[in-house]
């Protein structure tokens, strides 16, 4: 016969960690990303408020909460904080301008203007790591900058993707 298999909701994700949490003492914690926020808005569905709304039945919007928040989309990021008032740690996810993940111009945030700007709403920012390293002669890692411009605005510095075969950084960046 065919295997039923079903993805779990943020509840469903929410509810088991919490209990795996008192069962074992522990703190394990949570990093939630609203993702595509313009088009699940143009399909009629306030994915933000959704999210926010259970985060809050969970206790979980706090700046002590054991919880990030992130987004692509800086708009987004910005309502977030805005509008709708989150309180928990938000991260502004930084993509490339070429990826068409959302109408935020990335080069931007990525100066010290947008870094600027970043601050005022987030406590963050999630960079792809060849936007944090480059190569150099001798094939050494060398850091653009941006790590340093964030922390001096004392923004976190959450870089994403981390892969077990290490492709990117053994990837000339001119190549990526």
């Amino acid at each position: 016969g065919k295997a039923a298999f079903r993805i779990a909701t943020l509840e469903e994700h929410l509810e088991l960690i919490q209990q795996l949490n008192r069962q074992f003492n522990r703190t394990v914690g949570w990093y939630v990303e609203i993702k595509a926020p313009a088009w699940h808005k143009a399909e009629g569905y306030d994915i933000s408020a959704v999210t926010l709304e259970m985060l809050r039945r969970f206790n979980l919007d706090s700046p002590n909460a054991p919880l990030f928040v992130q987004c692509f989309d800086f708009s987004e990021t910005q309502r977030l904080r805005t509008e709708l008032k989150l309180k928990a740690r938000l991260i502004q996810l930084i993509a490339e301008n070429s990826w068409g993940e959302s109408t935020t111009d990335y080069d931007y945030l990525r100066t010290q203007a947008g870094l600027h700007a970043i601050a005022k709403v987030a406590d963050g920012i999630g960079p792809w790591i060849p936007q944090l390293l480059t190569r150099g002669a001798n094939n050494q890692l060398h850091s653009t900058g941006l790590a340093e411009a964030a922390h001096e605005l004392s923004l976190h510095v959450h870089p994403y993707t981390f892969r077990s075969d290490d492709v990117v950084l053994n990837t000339p960046v001119e190549t990526l």
